[in-house]
C-alpha cells in the first residue's frame, strides 16, 4: 500500500516534466512523497495513496499520449483511462467522483473533434474496461451483502445488518454541517493552514502556478478539474479532509507548474532554496510523532513486539502489550469499543460501530445470571472495554446505547466478569476475566 505513494510521485513528476520542465518534475515528485497527509495514509495502509496513484496514472498517460500523437487522444486511450478508473473505484466508492469522472472528462476533452462513432467507441471502451476491472468488487458486495455499494444507499437497496436503526445511524454519521458561506470558509481553512498534515509548500506553489501559468491550456484545465473536485467534495461527501487527497494529484501538478514559474521569475537559486526549506519542514513533520512511528532500519521483530527503547514513543498501546504478555494463546478476547485489533497475539473478536457487539447480544438475550456462562459458551475468556473509543464514536458515528458503565457494573455484580489487576489510560480502558459464575458459588 505504501508503494502506491512512490508510484504516484513518479507519475506526477513525469507528467510535469512532459508539460515542459524536467527540474519542476523532479521537485513535484519530492513534494508528493513529502506531503504529511499522504505519507501518513500510506504508512498506515489507507487507500487514498492508491486511489491518487490511479488518478496520477490516468493524467500522466493522457499527457504522454496527447503529446506523442501531436493531436487529440485516439479512442483506444479511453480503455486505459477506464482501466485506472476501475482500479480506483474498486478501492473506495468516492473514487467514482474523484477519479472516474475526472478521467472521463479529461479523456473527452483531449480527444478533440471526432466523429460520433469514435466517441461512442471511446465511451464503450472506458465503461467496459472500468466495469471489468472494478465491477467484481461491486458484484461481491451484491452477493455477500445484498447491496452492490454496501453500506451506502441502504435505504434504497438494503443490505446485510442494515435495519432502519442502522440506516438512520449511518445517515446521521455521514451528514455535513450545511451549505452556507460560513461552512464554506470553515472547509477552506480546514483544507489549508488549519490542517496539521497539510504541506507547507504545496498550496502556495499551486496558487503561484495557477496565476503565473494561466496562459497554458493545461493549467486552466488543471484548475478547472481541481475546482470541480472541491465542489463534488463539498456537495456529495461529509467533508472529511482525507477524502479529497486523491484530488491533490491536480494540486501537485499545479505546484510543479508554480515551481517552474518561481524559477523563471526569481532564478533557480531562489526556487531551489524555497523548495528545500518547504520540503525540509515537511520532512521534520514526517520524522516526528505527528504522522506515527518514524523509526527506520529497525528489526521488524522489535517493531512487532514494540520492545521499549529508552524514552522513545511507543507504537503499541500499553493494554495491547499487557494482553500479549499476560494472556495465553488458548485465550480469546472480546473487544468492545476498540477495533484496532492488529497487534494482538491472541484470538480476538470485535464489532464495528455499525454492528452489534457480542456483549450486547448476550446481555439482551440471556438473563443476568447466565451472562458469564454465555460469554464462556461463545468462547471468550477475557473482555476489554475501551471507554475512550466509545465516547469518540458516540460523538461522531454513534455507538450502542446499551454499552454503559452500569452494564459493566451489573456484569461484575452477577459474577460474569472479574476486573484485571491493572488499569490502563487512567481508567479509560478496562480489562476483565470472564467467570461463568460468581466466585465461591457452584
Amino acid at each position: 500500500m505504501a508503494g502506491y505513494l512512490i508510484l504516484a510521485s513518479l507519475l506526477l513528476g513525469q507528467a510535469v516534466r512532459r508539460l515542459g520542465d524536467p527540474a519542476a518534475g523532479r521537485w513535484t515528485s519530492v513534494l508528493v512523497v513529502g506531503m504529511p497527509a499522504l505519507f501518513q495514509g500510506a504508512s498506515l495502509g489507507l487507500v487514498e495513496a492508491a486511489v491518487a496513484c490511479f488518478l496520477a496514472a490516468g493524467l500522466w498517460a493522457s499527457v504522454a499520449v496527447w503529446q506523442a500523437v501531436g493531436r487529440g487522444l485516439p479512442p483506444v486511450t479511453a480503455g486505459w483511462l477506464g482501466f485506472w478508473s476501475g482500479g480506483a473505484i474498486a478501492c473506495k466508492y468516492p473514487a467514482v467522483l474523484f477519479v472516474a469522472f475526472p478521467l472521463a472528462v479529461v479523456g473527452g476533452w483531449l480527444m478533440g473533434p471526432r466523429s460520433w462513432r469514435s466517441r461512442v467507441r471511446a465511451v464503450g471502451l472506458f465503461l467496459g474496461v472500468a466495469l471489468l476491472v472494478g465491477g467484481p468488487w461491486y458484484l461481491k458486495n451484491a452477493v455477500l451483502a445484498g447491496n452492490p455499494v454496501y453500506p451506502l444507499a441502504a435505504s434504497l437497496w438494503g443490505g446485510e445488518t442494515m435495519d432502519p436503526a442502522k440506516i438512520a445511524q449511518w445517515n446521521a454519521a455521514h451528514q455535513h454541517d450545511g451549505y452556507g458561506a460560513a461552512q464554506g470558509w470553515s472547509a477552506l481553512r480546514r483544507l489549508s493552514w488549519q490542517w496539521q498534515l497539510q504541506s507547507l509548500l504545496v498550496v502556495p506553489l499551486a496558487l503561484l502556478g495557477a496565476v503565473g501559468g494561466w496562459r497554458l491550456a493545461a493549467t486552466r484545465g488543471i484548475v478547472t478539474g481541481l475546482l470541480a473536485s472541491l465542489l463534488l467534495w463539498w456537495l456529495f461527501t461529509h467533508r472529511i479532509e482525507r477524502f479529497l487527497l486523491p484530488s491533490f494529484t491536480l494540486l501537485f501538478l499545479l505546484a510543479g507548474i508554480g515551481w517552474a514559474v518561481l524559477r523563471r521569475s526569481a532564478g533557480w537559486r531562489v526556487a531551489t532554496v524555497v523548495a528545500l526549506l518547504g520540503v525540509g519542514m515537511d520532512g521534520l513533520m514526517i520524522a516526528g510523532p505527528l504522522v506515527g512511528d518514524s523509526r527506520l532500519a529497525v528489526d521488524l521483530s522489535v517493531l512487532r513486539r514494540d520492545e521499549p527503547v529508552g524514552e522513545a514513543v511507543s507504537r503499541m498501546p500499553a493494554h495491547v502489550r499487557y494482553v500479549n504478555a499476560q494472556l495465553q494463546p488458548t485465550d480469546r478476547l472480546l473487544l468492545v469499543g476498540d477495533a484496532a485489533a492488529f497487534d494482538y497475539n491472541i484470538p480476538v473478536a470485535y464489532s464495528t460501530t455499525f454492528d452489534e457487539s457480542a456483549l450486547t447480544r448476550i446481555t439482551r438475550e440471556r438473563p443476568p445470571e447466565a451472562w458469564g456462562e454465555a460469554l464462556r459458551e461463545a468462547g471468550f475468556s477475557h473482555l476489554l472495554v475501551h471507554w475512550g473509543e466509545i465516547e469518540r464514536l458516540r460523538s461522531t458515528y454513534g455507538f450502542e446505547a446499551r454499552i454503559t458503565p452500569e452494564l459493566l457494573e451489573r456484569l461484575r455484580q452477577v459474577g460474569a466478569l472479574q476486573p484485571a489487576p491493572q488499569r490502563f489510560g487512567d481508567g479509560a480502558i478496562e480489562l476483565y476475566r470472564v467467570t461463568a459464575a460468581r466466585e465461591g458459588t457452584p
